[in-house]
């Protein structure tokens, strides 16, 4: 903010009282018409305005036996000439305030309570992370240690020749998730269109389409359990076997047979419905439904238990699938980490800028403007001292002036025309919102220090292998 000293006149000094006035009452030097027509001093209303100041300070002078030559505007009438000047000036900072100044801080207290929300997040530190394998939450740091030692394994497994940690392709571990809820559907259209089961109508025959559902979704899901865990148990053995567990390998292959053979006579009786119904439909003279029902027998019976027990049975090993999963986690931290603080820089730096607007743009344009209506008020004096016949001058000139506090922050201010006598505006409303938004930048480069003084994450992107 700018400031202008304001001279300020001093009293006047004692002096003698004039003669008491005789004679008739001094008149304005110039009448309205004269005023108003040559287009320079005033209009009707000013004129008119300031005959009545005219009248007041000469009835003063008058009274108070003042010499002719001093009879100055006294410092009632020119507070009475300045102030709707002054009261238009100071509506304008008021006004002002409160439509472009005040949304702007709004919107600076709000970005400074979200980033300081964001600075205490990751003061907390990155986020844990699970293995899959065992269900157990890790620190980010005891995160990147475990990756780190597993990928360690893993390299060593592999110089030795070992290819158990190598994963089946993306997509056969899709496929291989989605393969009950394929057989689900086709044992489903099979019902429906083979069996006559109205699935879409169960009030029909709410009794046939129940048995119905209850047995297919049963059907699946025994299937999906026993594949699942003799795939499991069949993953476990081939690692146990590479590290020498002979007794755990053991226990393995003994759970994955059982399993198997459960897996494998539901699978068969599956296929075995399917392909009797085939029989009769080809014997019925129905070619495609035999087809079909071919097809759906080997899909439904075979090729999707086979499939799902590929995904599973073959999936790498536990150290890999652990290190996969906590690679993929600390990666999604990591992002998460540089994203909060990226976003905290790239906040504090617009608040930053939305603060030096209002304090260089704003601001100064606020007292540019309720100055230059407060001085309004000079060129009215002027014509009011013409009136009175008094010499041309100019009174001493106004401008912003600031009561200075500790710190050297502005404690209070206000614009003066330089008029004596004159009211002043007030830009006490001003100098408060000044200290706030130096409040809120202190706020911000604090908050930034603290970002400064983060430990860095444990997890380097660009090494998976630590």
């Amino acid at each position: 903010m700018s400031e202008s000293n304001v001279v300020l006149l001093h009293p006047e000094e004692p002096h003698e009282p004039g003669p008491i006035w005789s004679g008739p009452t001094p008149k304005p030097k110039l009448t309205e018409t004269q005023a108003v027509k040559k287009g320079k001093f005033v209009d009707r209303k000013t004129f008119r305005f300031v005959d009545l100041l005219f009248g007041l300070v000469v009835a003063h002078h008058i009274s108070s036996r003042t010499p002719r030559n001093q009879w100055e505007p006294t410092p009632t009438v020119t507070q009475r000439l300045s102030a709707p000047y002054i009261k238009e000036g100071q509506d304008i900072v008021d006004i002002r305030l409160e439509t472009d100044v005040d949304p702007e801080l709004d919107a600076i207290d709000e970005g400074v309570e979200q980033i300081r929300v964001n600075v205490e997040t990751l003061e907390k530190g990155p986020g844990d992370v699970t293995s899959p394998e065992t269900n157990k939450p890790f620190s980010a740091a005891e995160g990147v240690s475990r990756a780190k030692q597993d990928a360690d394994q893993i390299e060593r497994d592999r110089a030795a020749g070992a290819r158990i940690h190598e994963r089946v392709p993306k997509w056969l571990r899709i496929v291989g998730h989605l393969m009950p809820f394929i057989e689900l559907l086709g044992l489903l259209s099979f019902a429906s269109f083979e069996l006559n089961v109205p699935l879409l109508a169960p009030w029909v025959n709410l009794l046939t389409w129940s048995l119905c559902v209850v047995i297919v979704v049963v059907i699946c899901i025994a299937l999906k359990v026993s594949v699942d865990r003799a795939a499991t148990h069949h993953n476990q053995a081939r690692e146990s076997e590479l590290y020498g567990q002979n007794h755990e390998a053991e226990a393995s292959r003994k759970h994955r047979l059982g399993w198997g053979i459960a897996a494998g006579l539901i699978a068969l009786v599956i296929t075995v419905c399917l392909l009797e119904r085939a029989v009769v439909a080809l014997t019925a003279a129905r070619p495609l439904a035999a087809l079909t029902l071919v097809a759906l027998a080997v899909i439904a019976g075979i090729a999707c238990p086979v499939v799902a027990f590929a995904a599973t049975a073959f999936d790498g090993s536990k150290v890999r699938r652990e290190h996969d999963v906590l690679v993929e986690q600390l990666d999604d931290d990591r992002d998460e980490w540089d994203d909060h603080i990226a976003s905290i820089e790239e906040e504090t730096a617009q608040l930053l800028q939305t603060a030096g607007g209002i304090t260089t743009r704003i601001f100064p344009s606020i007292r540019v403007e309720a100055e230059a209506k407060a001085n309004e008020a000079r060129p009215v004096f002027n014509f009011l001292r013409l009136q009175l016949g008094l010499p041309e001058g100019d009174a001493p000139a106004g401008g912003t002036r600031l009561l200075w506090g500790h710190a050297g922050k502005a404690r209070s201010g206000s614009i003066s025309n330089g008029l004596p006598g004159s009211d002043e505006i007030s830009l006490q409303g001003l100098i408060d919102r000044w200290l706030h938004v130096e409040s809120k930048r202190g706020e911000l480069k604090a908050l930034l220090d603290r970002v400064a003084q983060l430990p860095p994450h444990p997890w380097d992107k660009s090494r998976p292998d630590q």
